[in-house]
C-alpha cells in the first residue's frame, strides 16, 4: 500500500460499510469459537498480522490482550494513535517471524496472505506461532474472475476460492473448523462497478478508490445488510462472495 492509502484507510476503517461487516464478523467468529487460555498462561493473547491502521486491532484487543505486526511504519504511526501500544514492525513474509513458538491463543490475518509470493510458508508460521488448540482466522479475496485494477493497485499475488483457502490452512495443520464467503449478495454489483472503472481505465480516464466514501444512507444501508448476512452465515455458509474467510484449530 502507499501512504495515501493508509490515510484513506485510517480515515474510513471505522464506518466503512465494507470493513464494518468484516470486523463484525471476525469478531464474532472469535468469540463463537474462542479457546480457553492454556493451563498455566496468564491469560487470552492474540495476535493481528497485517494490522494496517489499526481498526481492527482495536476491535480485537477489547476480547483480551493482542499484539499488531505489520511492515508499514504508517500504518503502525496510525496505530499508536489509536492507542494500541503492542506493535512489532516485521515484513510478513519474512519467515520466521520474531515472535516464540506457541506464543498466541488466536492469530488473525485479514486480506494478508494475498499479498505474499509464498502464502503457504505464512500460514505455517501462522500455525507455528499458534499454540495447540489456538485459533487462526483467515480471511482473503476471492475468485480469481474478480481479477481487477483494485487487486494491482493493493498489490495483491492471487485470490481465492473456498477449496484452496481450506486447503491452505490444513497443509499447515489447521483443522478447519467453519468457513464461508462473504459479500454475497453485494457481488454483483461489486463486480459490476469494477468492471465499469476497469473500462475507464483502459480509455484512460480516472477512477475513484474503492475505499472511498460512500452517501451516509447508501452506506448505512449497506452495514445493516452486512449485519444480517453475518447472522446468516453463523448459521449457513454461503455461496459466493467478494471474499472467503476460514477459521482453524491448530492440532496438537
Amino acid at each position: 500500500m502507499q501512504g495515501e492509502q493508509y490515510d484513506e484507510l485510517y480515515a474510513q476503517e471505522l464506518t466503512h460499510w465494507w470493513h464494518v461487516g468484516k470486523r463484525e464478523r471476525i469478531i464474532g467468529l472469535l468469540e463463537r469459537f474462542r479457546p480457553a487460555p492454556a493451563a498455566g498462561s496468564n491469560g487470552w493473547r492474540a495476535l493481528d498480522i497485517g494490522c494496517g491502521t489499526g481498526g481492527f486491532l482495536a476491535a480485537l484487543a477489547r476480547l483480551g490482550p493482542a499484539v499488531g505486526m505489520d511492515q508499514a511504519p504508517e500504518a503502525l504511526a496510525y496505530c499508536r494513535r489509536r492507542g494500541l501500544p503492542e506493535l512489532i514492525q516485521h515484513d510478513l513474509a519474512q519467515c520466521p517471524w520474531p515472535v516464540a513458538d506457541g506464543a498466541f491463543d488466536a492469530i488473525t490475518a485479514l486480506d494478508v496472505v494475498e499479498h505474499v509470493d509464498d502464502d503457504a510458508a505464512v500460514v505455517a508460521e501462522i500455525a507455528r506461532a499458534l499454540r495447540p488448540g489456538g485459533l487462526a482466522v483467515i480471511s482473503v479475496p476471492s475468485f480469481r474472475w474478480l481479477w481487477s485494477y483494485w487487486d494491482e493497485q493493493l498489490g495483491h499475488r492471487r485470490r481465492y476460492t473456498k477449496p484452496q483457502l481450506t486447503s491452505l490452512m490444513g497443509r499447515a495443520g489447521l483443522r478447519v473448523v467453519w468457513s464461508s464467503y462473504a459479500e454475497c449478495a453485494t457481488l454483483p454489483g461489486i463486480a459490476g462497478l469494477r468492471w465499469w472503472k476497469q473500462r475507464r481505465l483502459r480509455r484512460g480516464r480516472p477512477v475513484g478508490s474503492d475505499n472511498a466514501p460512500l452517501p451516509p444512507w447508501l452506506n448505512g444501508m449497506l452495514v445493516r445488510y452486512g449485519r444480517m448476512e453475518n447472522w446468516w452465515a453463523r448459521r449457513l455458509p454461503l455461496p459466493w462472495g467478494t471474499s472467503v474467510a476460514a477459521v482453524g484449530v491448530k492440532e496438537s
